[in-house]
C-alpha cells in the first residue's frame, strides 16, 4: 500500500458512517484528495500509444475481459485513483445500509470526474465484485443484488453512460450502445430476478431512460428502440413499473407506434390513462399484477405498505399545473374507478385501504380546490368514517393522519373550509361526522376558515331548513347545533353580523312559530316559513342551545368592521355596547309585539309581559353611557339573564317576583353617580340593596346550567365595588356544612301521603315493588335494618315480634282466619312495605340532595375567588380566609373537588398576591391569625398545614408595619408549641417561610429561637430551631447602627449551642445524635464565618460573641465524651470556630497535612467553600492510603 492511499484510507471508515453529514463530508474530502492524486499522475505519465479497450476484437470471455479492463484501470490512473474504485465497487456490497449510502454517492462523485475509464471498464468490476454463487446465505446474496444495483445506478448518475468526451488516453469515448444494453440487461435482470427487487430496479430504469432522453449521444434513437423493444415486445406482461415508464416515454415520443406495442393489452394505445383502459388500469394498480399473453392474472409482488412509485407519476400527469395533456380522461373518473370503486370497495382488504388513503394524502396535497369534492368519494368516506370512529380498528391510526391532513389544508388555505364541511357534512359523509368519529375535524375546519367562508357555511344552513322532507327531523336538530358551534366556538371566524343573524333564527324558532313571512324584517329567521313547521323537540333544543351559546358569547370578543378600529371593545357586547342576552330579550319581545307573523309557542301572562318591557326600559341606557362595564352594567346584566331564564325554563310565579323585587330594591344603585358614594344612616334601608342583588345571583346558582353559571359570574364580577361586610356575609355563610335535605323533612309526611295515593291501585302496587327491587340492587341493608324489617313482618303476621311461631302453627293459623282476618293482615304487610319503600326513597334523595349541595357551593366558591381576585385592596377580603380553611378541613371524601377549589383559591390569591388591602382596624385580623396558629397547633394531619401558613404569611404581609409586635407574639407561641411539645403538628417550613419573607419581623422573636434550643423536647427539634436561628441572621437588615444588637444575639446563640452540646456530652441519653451534633456544629461553624461579614463586625466583638476558650474546652469535652470521642469532625468544627473567633490563620483552616496528622478518622467537617476539585482530591488521597 502506497503512502498515498495510506492517507486517504481513514475516510473510507466515515464514509459508512449512521450520519449523513458525516459521509458526505468524508465523501467530499475523499474525492478532493483522488483528484489531487490523478492531477499529479497525468503529468509524470503522458498519454501512451492507444490502449486495447472496446477497440480490442475478437470474443473474450468474462475472466479474459475483467483482467483486460483492470490492467488499462491501474495503467490510466494513479494507484489510489485506482484502489479508491475498486475499494468503493466493493464498499457497495457492505451489509450496511449506511455503508452502501456512503460508498455509492463516492462512486459517483469520483466516475463522474475522471476522464481515464469507460463504462465497459466499471461495469466489468462491478459484475465481477457482486457475483452470486449457490453457497450463498439469503443476507449475502440480497447484499451483493443490491451492491450491483447502487453501482448500476451510480454508473448512470454520474453521466458516464452518456459522456461523448473521448478519454485522454486514447479516441474511445466512456459511453457506448454496448454498455448502455449491458445496463439495460442487468436492470431488467435483477427485477426479474427478486420480486423485492423489481421496483427499485425499475425506478432506477426509469432514470436510464430520462438520463439517455437529455443526452445527445450520436446512438440515442437506437438505444430508445432497443429498450422499447425489450420492455414491450420482448415481454407482453403488465405491471404498475410499466405503467409508470410508458407513461415517461409516451410524453417524449408522442409519434411512436404505440398500437403496434401496446394495442393488445389497451383499448386507446395512445393515451393510457384514457376512460376506456381504465378497468383494465385499475386492475393492474389494485393488485400489483402483470398480464400474461393469455389474459390471467398473475400475482408477483407481496403486499408492502409503501405506495408503489406509479402513483406519483399518475397524479403528476393528471393534476400537475406543469403538466399540458390531451386525454380524454379527467381526474373524477379516474379516481372513481382506479381508487374509490378499486382499493376502497367494500370487499377491498384493509391493505389495499391502507394504499387508498396514501393516494387520497397524496393528491389531497395536489388537486385544486375545485377538484377537491372529487376526493370525497362515497367508499372512501364510509371507509375512513368506520376506521376513524374506533381506536381498535385495523386503519386507525392512518385514518387519523388523514383527518389532520384535511385539518392542515384548511389551516394552510383557508378559502377550502366551506369546501371541506361540505363533503364532510354532506351526502356522502355525515352530518354528525364529529360525534361519530369522535374527533373535532369539522370543528378544526371551522376554526381555520375565514369569515367569509362562515358566512357562507351560515347561508348553507339556513337554506337546509326547508329542503326535502326525508330525514328533516335530524337534518334540523344538526343545523341547530352547527349553528351553536359558530356561536360557542371563539375560535371560529366571525363578524358581528353573523353572530346577530344566529341569535335572531334561535330566539324566533326557540319560542314562536313563524305564521306568515316578513321579507323586509331585519330578522332573517322571518323570510322563510318553515315546511313543515318547526317540531316542539327542536323549539326546546333551541332554547338550550340559545342559552348555552349566550354564555359562551358573555366572554367572546366578536369582531365589528365599522368599529373595531376606533372602539375598545369588551367582551360579551356589540358593537353598540349592547349585551347579547339583552339583544336576545329584545329579540324576543318585538316578536311577542308581532301576531302578524308568528305565534308564541307558551304565552306570557299579562304581568310578566309588563315587568320584562320595564327589563328591557331599565337597560336600554345602558348603551349610552360612557361607564359600560361598571356596577350597574352588571346588575342590569343580571335583570336580562333572570328574565330569558324565566322565559325559557316556564318558572312559577316566585321567579318572577324575585326579578321584580331585585329590580325594586336595587333602583338606587342604578341611579347613583358613584358606587362609593355614603349614605347616611338615616337613609339605610333595612336591608342593603346590594345584598338583594347578591342573594338573586345566589339563587341562579341554583340552577346547574352553564348559562346561570356564567351570568350569575359576569354580573358579579362587575358589582365587586359595591360589595358591603354583610353582602360578603351573605356568600360566605353558603359554604357553611349543612344537611341539605333538613328542609325537605317538613314535608315528609305529604310525600308519605301521596305514596299512599299512589298505591291504592294494583298496577301503581308492581310499579312500586319493582323500585324496591332495583333500590335493594343498588344499596346494602345491614344486619340490622333486615332484623327490624323481619320483626314487623313478624309482628303483622302472627302478632308478635319474636318470630319463633314454627310453619306449622303457621299454617294452622291461617286456615283458621277469615276474610276479615286476612283484610286486616294485608294492610298491616302493605304498610310495612310502604315504610320500607319510604326509607329507601329518602336515602336515594338524600344522596342527590347532598352532591347537589356540593355542586351547589362549588358555584359559590367562583363568587369568592372572583371577589378577592378584583378586590385584592378591599379589607373585607381577609374575612374570606377561615371560611375557606373550614371548607378544607370539614369537606368529606364525596366532596374532594370542592375541597380542590378552595386550596387553589389559597394557592393562586393568597400564596403570591400582587397587592394586600390597608387596613385602619387590624383587630379582627390579628385575631384571626391567632386563630388560624391556634388550629395549626391542633392539627390531626398535615393536610392542612401548608393553606394555613399560606394564609398566615399573608397576613404577616396585611399586618407588616403597623402591628409587627403582634405576628412576632402569635408565632414566637407557636414556636414554643413546636419545640416543646413532641405531638406538635407544626412543621419547620411554617416558620421558614415567614422568617425568610419578613426577616424584620422574625427578628422580634430572636429570643424566643435561643431560648427554645434549651428546652427542645429532642435533638431533631433542637437542629430545626438552629435553622430558625441561622435564618434569621442571613436575612437581617445590613445595617451598621445595629452591629452591637446583632453581636449580642449572636453571643446567646454561641452560649446556648454551647450549653446543648456539654449537656449531650453529660448526659446518659444525649438529645443530640452523632449525625445531628455533626449538622449542628456545621451550621453553628456557618454561622460563625457570618459574623465576619456582617456591618461593624472587628475581632473584639466577635471574640466576646463566641467566647473562643469556651469552645476549645468544648473539643476537650467532646473528645472525653462516651458518646462523641470517636468523631474527629465535630471536635476539630469546635476548633475551626475558636480559630475563628481568634482571628488566627483564614477562617480557622489548618494546612491539609497537620490536619491529616490530627485527625485520626481523616473525616473534615463540610464547609461553604469547599470546592468540588478538593474533594475529589481528597477521596484520591484516602484511597491511596488504604
Amino acid at each position: 500500500m502506497t503512502a498515498a492511499v495510506s492517507t486517504t484510507l481513514p475516510l473510507y471508515w466515515s464514509l459508512s458512517s449512521a450520519k449523513k453529514a458525516e459521509r458526505l463530508d468524508a465523501s467530499a474530502k475523499l474525492i478532493s484528495a483522488l483528484q489531487q492524486f490523478q492531477d499529479g499522475f497525468k503529468q509524470s505519465h503522458p498519454p501512451q500509444e492507444e490502449s486495447k479497450d472496446e477497440s480490442s476484437s475478437g470474443e473474450e470471455n468474462d475472466s479474459e475481459e475483467f483482467e483486460r479492463y483492470s490492467e488499462n484501470l491501474d495503467q490510466n490512473n494513479a494507484t489510489d485513483v485506482a484502489y479508491a474504485i475498486r475499494r468503493l465497487i466493493r464498499g457497495l456490497a457492505s451489509a450496511r445500509e449506511s455503508s452502501r449510502l456512503g460508498f455509492a454517492v463516492a462512486l459517483t462523485e469520483l466516475l463522474s470526474r475522471l476522464e481515464t475509464v469507460t463504462s465497459l471498464q466499471v461495469l466489468s468490476l462491478l459484475k465481477n465484485s457482486s457475483q452470486t454463487t449457490a453457497g450463498m446465505s439469503g443476507q449475502e446474496e440480497r447484499d451483493v443484488l443490491f451492491a450491483r444495483l447502487f453501482g448500476l445506478k451510480a454508473i448512470i448518475n454520474s453521466g458516464l453512460l452518456f459522456r461523448e468526451k473521448p478519454l485522454s488516453s486514447s479516441s474511445t469515448s466512456p459511453g457506448s450502445l454496448k454498455a448502455f444494453e449491458t445496463v439495460l440487461s442487468e436492470l431488467l435482470g435483477l427485477g426479474e430476478s427478486k420480486s423485492w427487487l423489481k421496483e427499485s430496479s425499475w425506478w432506477t430504469l426509469d432514470s436510464l431512460l430520462d438520463h439517455l432522453l437529455s443526452s445527445s449521444v450520436p446512438w440515442k434513437e437506437e438505444a430508445f428502440d432497443l429498450t422499447l423493444d425489450r420492455v414491450y415486445v420482448g415481454d407482453k406482461s403488465w405491471g404498475p413499473e410499466k405503467v409508470a415508464f410508458i407513461l415517461r416515454v409516451q410524453k417524449s415520443h408522442p409519434g411512436k407506434d404505440w398500437k403496434k406495442l401496446c394495442g393488445g393489452t389497451f383499448k386507446a394505445p395512445l393515451d393510457i390513462l384514457a376512460a376506456a383502459n381504465l378497468p383494465f388500469l385499475s386492475r393492474v394498480l389494485k393488485e400489483a399484477i402483470v398480464e400474461d399473453d393469455d389474459g390471467e392474472t398473475i400475482n408477483t409482488t407481496p403486499w408492502k405498505p409503501q405506495l408503489h412509485y406509479v402513483w406519483d407519476v399518475i397524479l403528476d400527469a393528471l393534476l400537475s399545473p406543469n403538466e399540458t395533456r390531451s386525454s380524454s380522461c379527467d381526474f373524477q373518473d379516474f379516481y372513481r374507478i382506479s381508487v374509490d370503486e378499486s382499493l376502497f370497495a367494500s370487499s377491498a382488504s384493509p391493505q389495499r385501504k391502507y394504499w387508498g388513503f396514501q393516494i387520497f394524502q397524496k393528491a389531497l396535497k395536489k388537486v385544486s380546490p375545485s377538484g377537491l369534492p372529487f376526493l370525497f368519494t362515497q367508499n372512501f368516506m364510509r371507509s375512513w368514517i368506520n376506521h376513524l370512529s374506533k381506536g381498535d380498528r385495523y386503519l386507525h391510526k392512518i385514518a387519523r393522519q388523514v383527518a389532520s391532513d384535511v385539518q392542515e389544508l384548511t389551516q394552510n388555505n383557508p378559502t377550502v373550509g366551506f369546501t371541506l364541511v361540505l363533503q364532510l357534512t354532506g351526502t356522502n359523509g355525515s352530518q354528525n361526522f364529529d360525534r361519530i368519529t369522535n374527533t373535532k375535524t369539522v370543528e378544526t375546519i371551522l376554526e381555520s376558515m375565514d369569515i367569509d367562508g362562515v358566512k357562507e357555511y351560515l347561508k348553507y344552513l339556513l337554506q337546509r331548513v326547508n329542503e326535502e322532507s326525508e330525514g328533516i327531523a335530524a337534518r334540523r336538530s344538526w343545523i341547530i347545533e352547527q349553528m351553536a358551534i359558530l356561536l360557542r366556538r371563539g375560535t371560529v371566524p366571525k363578524d358581528e353580523e353573523c353572530t346577530v343573524t344566529i341569535i335572531h333564527w334561535l330566539t324566533t324558532h326557540a319560542f314562536f312559530t313563524i305564521t306568515k313571512k316578513d321579507t323586509k324584517s331585519s330578522n332573517t329567521a322571518l323570510h322563510v316559513v318553515p315546511e313543515p313547521p318547526i317540531s316542539d323537540e327542536h323549539h326546546e333544543l333551541c332554547r338550550t342551545k340559545l342559552l348555552s351559546s349566550l354564555a359562551d358569547l358573555s366572554t367572546a370578543t366578536i369582531s365589528s368592521e365599522a368599529n373595531d378600529k376606533d372602539t375598545k371593545r369588551r367582551p360579551g357586547v356589540s358593537s353598540t355596547g349592547e349585551t347579547w342576552v339583552r339583544k336576545a330579550l329584545q329579540t324576543y319581545a318585538e316578536l311577542q309585539r308581532d301576531g302578524k307573523h308568528v305565534k308564541a309557542v307558551h304565552q306570557l301572562e299579562d304581568d310578566h309581559t309588563q315587568l320584562l318591557e320595564k327589563v328591557l326600559k331599565t337597560t336600554a341606557h345602558s348603551t349610552e353611557q360612557k361607564d359600560r362595564f361598571g356596577p350597574s352594567r352588571g346588575i342590569e346584566l343580571l335583570f336580562c339573564a333572570i328574565a330569558l331564564r324565566n322565559i325559557t325554563d316556564k318558572v312559577a310565579q316566585d321567579q318572577w317576583d324575585i326579578l321584580k323585587d331585585c329590580m325594586d330594591s336595587s333602583s338606587s344603585l342604578l341611579t347613583k353617580s358613584s358606587p362609593n358614594k355614603k349614605k347616611r344612616k338615616s337613609e339605610a334601608p333595612e336591608q342593603e340593596p346590594i345584598d338583594v342583588v347578591v342573594d338573586t345571583i345566589i339563587g341562579l346558582l341554583e340552577h346547574s346550567t352553564s348559562f346561570s353559571r356564567t351570568m350569575a359570574n359576569q354580573s358579579f364580577s362587575m358589582i365587586t365595588p359595591l360589595v358591603k361586610e354583610s353582602t360578603l356575609d351573605l356568600i360566605l355563610v353558603q359554604l357553611e356544612r349543612r344537611d341539605p335535605t333538613a328542609e325537605e323533612d317538613e314535608d315528609e309526611d305529604e310525600e308519605m301521603e301521596d305514596v299512599d295515593a299512589d298505591d291504592a291501585s294494583e298496577d301503581s302496587s308492581d310499579e312500586d315493588d319493582d323500585e324496591v327491587d332495583d333500590a335493594n340492587e343498588d344499596e346494602e341493608i345491614d344486619e340490622e335494618e333486615v332484623a327490624e324489617l323481619r320483626k314487623k313482618l313478624d309482628l303483622a303476621m302472627n302478632g308478635k315480634e319474636d318470630g319463633t311461631g314454627n310453619e306449622e302453627d303457621g299454617s294452622d293459623s291461617d286456615e283458621g282466619m277469615d276474610d276479615d282476618q286476612m283484610m286486616a293482615m294485608d294492610e298491616q304487610l302493605a304498610a310495612v312495605f310502604k315504610s320500607r319503600t319510604s326509607e329507601i326513597r329518602k336515602g336515594a334523595k338524600d344522596v342527590d340532595a347532598q352532591r347537589e349541595a356540593t355542586h351547589f357551593k362549588n358555584r359559590v366558591l367562583d363568587l369568592v375567588e372572583t371577589f378577592i381576585r378584583k378586590e385584592a385592596s378591599n379589607s373585607l377580603v381577609i374575612r374570606c380566609i377561615s371560611p375557606l380553611i373550614d371548607v378544607i378541613s370539614t369537606s368529606s371524601n364525596d366532596e374532594k373537588q370542592f375541597s380542590d377549589k378552595a386550596k387553589g383559591i389559597i394557592r393562586s390569591q393568597f400564596g403570591k398576591p400582587k397587592e394586600v388591602p390597608e387596613i385602619s382596624d387590624t383587630t379582627d385580623a390579628v385575631k384571626l391569625l391567632e386563630s388560624l396558629h391556634e388550629r395549626a397547633r391542633k392539627l390531626r394531619t398535615s393536610e392542612l398545614l401548608p393553606y394555613i401558613n399560606l394564609c398566615s404569611v399573608y397576613l404577616g404581609k396585611v399586618l407588616h408595619g403597623t402591628h409587627e409586635d403582634d405576628v412576632a407574639r402569635i408565632y414566637k407561641e407557636s414556636m414554643v408549641d413546636f419545640a416543646t411539645r413532641k405531638s406538635s403538628s407544626l412543621n419547620p417550613a411554617f416558620f421558614l417561610d415567614f422568617i425568610r419573607k419578613y426577616p424584620s419581623t422574625s427578628w422580634k422573636f430572636r429570643a424566643a429561637s435561643t431560648e427554645m434550643l434549651g428546652k427542645a423536647i429532642n435533638g431533631y427539634r433542637q437542629t430545626q430551631i438552629f435553622a430558625f436561628i441561622q435564618a434569621q441572621l442571613s436575612a437581617m437588615p445590613n445595617d451598621e447602627s445595629k452591629a452591637d444588637e446583632v453581636f449580642k444575639f449572636i453571643g446567646s446563640v454561641s452560649s446556648a449551642l454551647q450549653r446543648v452540646i456539654s449537656d449531650a456530652c453529660t448526659s446518659e441519653k444525649p438529645a443530640l445524635s452523632a449525625s445531628q451534633l455533626k449538622e449542628t456544629l456545621k451550621m453553628g461553624l456557618q454561622l460563625c464565618r457570618l459574623s465576619k461579614r456582617i456591618p461593624g463586625s472587628s475581632l473584639d466583638r466577635i471574640g466576646v460573641a463566641w467566647k473562643p476558650s469556651s469552645w476549645l474546652q468544648l473539643a476537650s469535652q467532646l473528645s472525653k465524651s462516651a458518646h462523641f470521642k470517636d468523631s474527629s469532625s465535630a471536635q476539630a468544627s469546635c476548633r475551626q470556630i475558636a480559630q475563628i473567633a481568634q482571628g488566627d490563620g483564614k477562617d480557622g483552616k489548618s494546612s491539609k497535612s497537620k490536619k491529616r496528622k490530627t485527625e485520626g478518622d481523616g473525616e473534615a467537617p463540610a464547609t461553604e467553600d469547599t470546592s468540588r476539585r478538593k474533594r475529589l482530591k481528597k477521596k484520591a488521597q484516602a484511597a491511596d492510603q488504604k
